[in-house]
């Protein structure tokens, strides 16, 4: 995505008047980079979170008295109502139209339907980043080095479930794989696909093997046995 460098400093240029009075509530003597570093980052967090909100509902738009289920039958509006998500900012609650009263009894809100959101779930960046600190470290320690990164905690139960979700699509996706590959036309692709040997293929090796014991003698002098 290319982004608007003058409205981005414009923003950044807003963020410096929160820092300095955040900086200035704290009443220190000296003020360390660290301590600026630290109220950007939570000072950000709170943007995302409400740039988030704002974005979810806007993207919404107005709200139609019915639309189509999936089922094939009429789905008609009921309200805006409230959803909450975890994402890489923390918490979010938004809302948004929901639609129900179809005959199949299911419901549905479009903009979650759009973004592939799950109320009361982790949103999908949230979900790589948990995956990855469970596959790193135990579930317990991840949640730890997650709440350094994120400023914000997640249980170790989330952890778990999270990195248990992703090694199951892992799975089915080298199942889908190993599936395709069976077939003739698969492996034709694929090899017409693999790029070109080069002309010269460079090595290393870095170990080797020395003696270093005194030499025995076994007849003539020099000779090992």
């Amino acid at each position: 995505m290319k982004y608007n460098i003058e409205k981005i400093n414009e923003i950044g240029k807003l963020l410096v008047e929160v820092v300095e009075a955040a900086a200035n509530q704290e009443g220190k003597e000296e003020i360390r980079i660290g301590d600026i570093e630290m109220v950007l980052r939570e000072s950000l967090q709170a943007i995302g979170q409400s740039a988030l909100k704002q974005f979810l509902e806007q993207a919404d738009g107005e709200a139609e008295a019915e639309i189509k289920c999936s089922c094939g039958g009429k789905l008609k509006y009921q309200r805006r109502r409230k959803a909450t998500i975890w994402s890489v900012f923390g918490k979010v609650d938004y809302r948004r139209a929901y639609y129900a009263g179809c005959v199949c009894g299911t419901g549905c809100a479009p903009v979650d339907r759009r973004y592939g959101i799950e109320p009361g779930q982790v949103t999908a960046g949230l979900a790589v980043l948990i995956a990855l600190s469970g596959i790193k470290e135990s579930f317990d320690e991840g949640r730890k080095w997650l709440k350094e990164y994120l400023l914000f905690e997640v249980s170790e139960n989330t952890v778990r479930a999270e990195t248990q979700k992703m090694g199951k699509l892992q799975l089915d996706a080298d199942e889908e794989l190993s599936k395709k590959c069976r077939t003739k036309s698969v492996c034709k692709k694929r090899e017409h696909s693999q790029v070109a040997a080069p002309d010269i293929l460079y090595g290393s090796v870095d170990a080797a093997k020395v003696r270093i014991e005194a030499a025995r003698s076994a007849g003539k002098s020099g000779e090992r046995p």
